[in-house]
């Protein structure tokens, strides 16, 4: 009985000590929402102390904006689905909040488990991934060039208002569609399936690539292609400038 003892004694020392170096933040709540146990981590952001023990979680003063965990901890409870949200203190960290159903090794609901990851940087590196994105698609949008971005397969991922407002198509016809597939297959021209398929594989670049086209609605055209395929994101950038009137009128 005395190993036993003992054994039972180091194994909690172990996990308390694995518990409270865990750079998360971890609280243990009993079936009632009564605060079990947690780890210091969490007293950055919750007003907790060792007399709080036992106290509901509905009492605990928290640093987050919007503080809906002791509704979000009853909704498992009572459903036993899990929660997953992010949430920011009013200091200015996020926190990524788990809520799971606590279960003993028999399989039996005996609470709720609440970890916090602190996700401040990847938050902002998500932030500052978002304005430059947007940056950038303001910049492409003020192109008088038509610009299309393709994947691998050649579908439409985006394209810029000249290409929509040249070629006479809407946006909902255009995006997420085969290029070659666009208009009633109008697109499927056999200089650009070259370009595209034969080209650019082997050169990366293209520029100044001459395609001539009759389109149904806007005509004979007579385009320059530059074309750019971006391995790091699996994406083929192609401009389109129309250069009908500028050889219509050469000398």
């Amino acid at each position: 009985l005395t190993n036993q003892n003992q054994a039972l004694t180091q194994a909690n020392n172990t996990l308390y000590n694995f518990l409270q170096s865990s750079a998360n933040g971890v609280i243990f709540l009993d079936q009632r929402l009564a605060i079990r146990e947690y780890t210091e981590t969490v007293t950055r952001f919750f007003s907790l102390r060792k007399s709080d023990v036992g106290r509901p979680l509905s009492e605990i003063v928290s640093q987050f904006k919007h503080d809906t965990l002791t509704t979000d901890a009853a909704n498992v409870l009572d459903t036993l689905v899990n929660i997953e949200r992010e949430e920011q203190t009013v200091s200015g960290q996020w926190y990524k909040i788990e809520i799971r159903p606590y279960r003993t090794t028999n399989n039996i609901v005996d609470g709720l488990v609440l970890t916090f990851s602190d996700i401040t940087d990847q938050k902002q590196a998500r932030d500052q991934a978002e304005l430059a994105y947007q940056y950038v698609r303001k910049v492409v949008d003020t192109i008088e060039n038509s610009l299309l971005e393709l994947d691998q397969e050649f579908r439409v991922i985006a394209a810029n208002p000249a290409f929509f407002r040249q070629f006479q198509v809407q946006p909902e016809d255009t995006i997420g569609r085969l290029l070659f597939e666009l208009g009633n297959g109008q697109w499927d021209i056999p200089d650009l399936r070259h370009l595209l398929s034969d080209i650019l594989p082997q050169q990366s670049t293209v520029h100044d690539y001459v395609v001539q086209h009759d389109f149904p609605r806007i005509g004979q055209r007579t385009m320059r292609l530059n074309a750019r395929q971006i391995e790091e994101i699996d994406r083929i950038l192609l401009i389109i400038t129309d250069v009908t009137d500028l050889i219509s009128h050469h000398p």
